[in-house]
């Protein structure tokens, strides 16, 4: 069910501090409350397979270079080669990261690092992305030690 259809009903019966706790936003509410997007999202197969066609096919249209001037860390990246130069965080399978690793020449040389749920980095080919790194998010914290973090709000993302 969309959430906002059930807005109305959700805010009589919520207080603003649930719209913070992943398993009581409006779409958990709309759908199974008590859930967070995704638990609901893996439960029904139709439905994952849908949204990630749509976020698929939102990857061309998502602006990629110009939003940082990645060549002026290049001098950087060159000298220390050992440090992952992007982390992307929960963007999906890579399409930024292929762009930005073609502006770079190869990323200057240095560890290009996608990071996001197993089922996503399943999802992702080595020939799809090839040099970039897949790393599970849960169990890797690699953001802290990269260059540059790339970290893409959707509207998903909210639970709205």
């Amino acid at each position: 069910m969309v959430s906002c259809y059930l807005s109305p009903e959700y805010f009589k019966t919520h207080d603003s501090a649930d719209l913070l706790n992943s398993r009581k936003t409006p779409f958990s509410y709309a759908n199974t409350e008590g859930k967070a997007f995704y638990e609901v999202l893996t439960a029904n197969p139709e439905q994952h397979l849908i949204f990630n066609k749509a976020m698929k096919q939102q990857e061309p249209f998502l602006p990629t270079l110009g939003m940082f001037p990645f060549e002026s860390l290049k001098d950087e990246v060159e000298k220390e080669q050992d440090r992952p130069f992007i982390v992307d965080v929960g963007s999906g399978r890579g399409h930024m990261l292929s762009i930005i690793r073609e502006e770079t020449s190869g990323g200057y040389g240095a560890r290009m690092i996608l990071q996001d749920l197993p089922a996503v980095l399943d999802s992702v080919s080595p020939e799809d992305i090839p040099e970039i790194e897949k790393k599970n998010p849960i169990i890797s914290s690699l953001r802290s030690l990269s260059r540059v973090g790339i970290f893409l709000p959707n509207l998903h993302s909210f639970q709205c």
